[in-house]
């Protein structure tokens, strides 16, 4: 509760995963052979994923008490973990021998495509505590939808007039993102939930992306303000946005 993982940037080292919590930072180091680690999402239980990677090679990992552990891919040779569940489930991307690139979720060893809405890709981005997947995926046209992923079927959850992405789910069920408003316009956030796609709206401006929600039904993402500016925002339930000022993690060395 309360960690926040991502990537540590300095002037004398390499990029590397890390999770900072209570104040105190935690380098997660890549998989032998891997210069570069980033961690992208973590469990309640304390598992971290993300990816180790090089130049020209990106890997899925699980770090579980520091220690990185290789999950696999679909037989391309490339993957990225994105989320996990308390379970151990953990979801991303792979691509397959013919370079296609699939939505992925690794469970108790297996590592299994959870396939497309017709199209050719797809990509896992967030896994809830029952096991259901969002993510996004090309439809049989080639138009990209926000998907959701539950006892072996994609559903298509809508737009708002463009392409539409999701990126968090909540424990209820509701998933939130990203969609243009309309075909090359701007994206807007939304929440999805029980087959009603909600306009989040913005800060005033156009432009506005959910990337996460809890179990209290708080939405994180970005926000454009009537100004131009983008700023970090929140939203809670039926209120508005809430601007939030950045805050530094770690301190800057170099």
């Amino acid at each position: 509760r309360g960690a926040v993982g991502g990537v540590r940037w300095t002037v004398d080292e390499p990029p590397r995963a890390a999770l900072w919590h209570g104040g105190t930072e935690v380098l997660l180091a890549p998989l032998a052979g891997d210069p570069l680690s980033s961690a992208c999402g973590f469990a309640a239980d304390g598992t971290v994923v993300g990816r180790s990677h090089s130049g020209s090679r990106s890997r899925a990992v699980a770090w579980t008490d520091g220690r990185a552990v290789d999950l696999g891919h679909l037989g391309g040779g490339t993957a990225a973990a994105a989320a996990a569940n308390a379970a151990g489930d953990v979801v991303g991307w792979s691509t397959r021998r013919d370079g296609a690139v699939r939505a992925v979720l690794w469970r108790a060893g297996a590592t299994i495509d959870l396939g497309t809405l017709g199209g050719g890709r797809s990509a896992a981005t967030a896994i809830d505590a029952a096991g259901r997947v969002v993510g996004w995926s090309t439809t049989a046209s080639g138009a990209v939808r926000a998907v959701l992923w539950h006892d072996g079927r994609a559903a298509d959850l809508g737009t708002l007039g463009g392409s539409s992405r999701a990126q968090g789910i909540g424990d209820d069920g509701t998933v939130v993102g990203w969609s243009q408003a309309a075909a090359g316009g701007e994206d807007r956030a939304f929440a999805w939930r029980e087959g009603v796609l909600t306009d989040l709206g913005a800060l005033g401006g156009t432009y506005s992306r959910a990337r996460g929600v809890n179990r209290h039904g708080v939405v994180v993402g970005e926000a454009s303000t009537g100004a131009g500016s983008l700023g970090v925002a929140l939203r809670r339930g039926g209120w508005s946005w809430e601007a939030h000022a950045f805050r530094t993690l770690a301190p800057r060395s170099g």
